[in-house]
């Protein structure tokens, strides 16, 4: 992983405007030592296996699990993509897996979906990936609407092993259990507590904290795909909808982007799968412009327990598994998070990150790259944190060095480079491509969020089918404004109103291997006491109670 700096820009044709961009100060310290400190881990935070009942490892054997059981191979698939770490987030609605014989299996069996998942997890802690445990959490609709629209979460857990009580449903399935279209298996749900809405998932975790039985553990949650209609739209107008307790929010994965308010703005018709049904108020611009401060992250979603594999087009899924199928529910590659995390990487460190919304989203290019904001007063702030308004405007610096080679990728991949500024309402306000791009952010009054957006074009443009133009993307997380009350402070370095916004494409990287932990360290972080979370900016996220230091995310 490479370690992010937060260099003065060289002199190209801006020296002039860069000659005093070493940053004063952090935006606020987050009591964790200096940013350059961050480096960046890359993984896979949304992905499934046959725990799910719309698994499909083995497509020409009518999706059935591999013969070592379901998800054997989830975390060496993810090792083989060279990824940090990677989530194993089956769906949480079903407690028992039964299936009868087929042709990797002489006789059928019944399995514990959620011992099987932890199992998986246990088994590759201390190895080259760090193993997240994790679910999804899916509601069909909510108190307010009772044909819908619910909400779809993923849950990413800090530890190897948690108990039942931090697995919480979002729908009952069938008393008979769900089948698949395909292949001769079912999923049985339990006798449980199902909480159809987000708030009810955040409340039953809270109340896991005090569950006799379980050890503490942290938590994360965000939703997904939540501008499309098919498999469930999360409208964010909805108020039993709205992300209260979360900091994220993913914004690509196999079933396209969801980031656009308006899809006939420039830029906005790309990976849009119209044949889901595609609802502006769950885009993630809708999100922001109601004042939701999210940062991004985006992951596969894919169904065929190989995490981070976005070169080969999409997963299949059970219930859609015929590829002419309409609406064809999985149709683009998916994406990856990058992380700006402190070491070692552990899940702490994950979390931490989310927390803070030290994240990016891409397509698939894992990038080293360095972007901050710098006040009036010389104060720097990190994509995710909020400025004051009193140290507005504020100017923007993106850094891109070397491309990481192990996501098969290389600048000479690409023919074409471009940045954009998006705010309020999806305008996109500033764009330029080559190497030096200027550009500073004084928003209006009403105005809440800026992000930059990435766009790179492959050589050779867009292969017959292509469902992304033969287009990538990058996705900072966006800075926020904080209204807030006081005075500037004086000093501090020069140039923050006309620093430039600088894209420079580097050629140099550093990579930095996360130690593996030894089996009494493994042992450890499986039962997993958890940390107290620190967040970072000015406004920290909303915390779970606690009688200790422990606080869920």
């Amino acid at each position: 992983m490479p370690r992010l700096a937060l260099p003065c820009a060289p002199a190209l044709a801006l020296a002039g405007s860069l000659a005093s961009c070493t940053p004063a100060s952090v935006g606020v310290d987050t009591g964790e030592g200096p940013v350059d400190d961050l480096v960046w881990a890359w993984g896979d935070l949304h992905a499934h296996s046959n725990w799910s009942y719309d698994g499909c490892e083995n497509p020409d054997l009518e999706c059935t699990h591999d013969a070592a059981g379901p998800g054997s191979r989830f975390f060496a698939e993810a090792g083989a993509e060279g990824l940090d770490f990677a989530a194993l987030t089956d769906h949480a609605e079903a407690d028992l897996y039964q299936f009868a014989p087929d042709p990797l299996h002489a006789t059928g069996a019944e399995y514990d979906v959620w011992d099987g998942q932890q199992l998986l997890t246990v088994v590759a802690d201390g190895g080259p990936v760090l193993p997240l445990l994790g679910y999804e959490w899916t509601a069909v609709h909510n108190l307010e609407h009772q044909e819908g629209p619910g909400s779809h979460r993923t849950v990413i857990l800090g530890a190897a092993k948690a108990c039942s009580s931090y697995r919480v449903a979002g729908t009952w399935l069938p008393e008979a259990g769900h089948v698949p279209d395909v292949g001769h298996r079912a999923y049985v749900q339990g006798d449980r507590v199902v909480e159809p809405t987000p708030a009810g998932l955040w409340q039953a975790l809270d109340r896991a904290l005090f569950d006799s039985r379980c050890e503490p553990v942290r938590w994360a949650s965000f939703a997904h795909h939540p501008a499309y209609l098919t498999p469930q739209v999360t409208d964010w107008s909805v108020h039993e909808n709205q992300p209260a307790r979360e900091t994220v929010v993913e914004i690509y994965s196999e079933h396209g982007s969801s980031e656009c308010l308006d899809t006939n703005l420039d830029g906005c018709g790309w990976a849009v799968n119209e044949a889901q049904g595609y609802h502006p108020a769950g885009s993630i611009q809708a999100a922001l412009d109601r004042g939701f401060r999210l940062g991004f992250v985006a992951g596969t979603d894919g169904h065929d327990a190989r995490p981070g594999s976005v070169a080969d087009g999409p997963s299949h899924v059970a219930q859609w598994s015929d590829v002419d199928a309409d609406p064809q529910l999985q149709f683009a590659a998916g994406g990856l998070t990058g992380l700006l995390v402190r070491q070692p990487l552990d899940r702490d460190a994950v979390l931490d990150a989310l927390l803070a919304r030290r994240s990016v989203a891409t397509s698939g290019p894992r990038v080293d790259l360095a972007a901050w904001a710098t006040g009036k007063d010389g104060t720097t702030y990190l994509p995710g944190q909020a400025i004051p308004r009193w140290n507005l405007p504020a100017g923007l610096v993106l850094v891109l060095g070397e491309l990481d080679p192990r996501g098969g990728l290389t600048w000479e991949d690409f023919e074409d480079t471009a940045v954009e500024r998006v705010t309020d309402g999806g305008r996109v306000v500033s764009s330029g491509g080559g190497e030096a791009f200027g550009d500073s952010w004084d928003p209006r009054p009403d105005e809440r969020w800026t992000y930059l957006r990435v766009r790179l074009d492959r050589v050779g443009k867009a292969e017959e089918g292509d469902p992304l133009g033969g287009e990538e993307r990058i996705w900072l997380s966006p800075w926020f404004v904080e209204d807030t009350t006081g005075c500037s402070a004086t000093g501090g370095a020069a140039g923050g109103v006309g620093l430039p916004l600088l894209l420079l494409v580097g050629r140099r990287r550093q990579r930095t291997k996360r130690n593996n932990a030894t089996p009494s360290q493994a042992a450890a972080s499986a039962a997993g006491p958890s940390q107290a979370i620190r967040g970072i900016g000015p406004d920290r996220a909303t915390t779970q109670p606690s009688s200790t230091s422990r606080k869920g995310s």
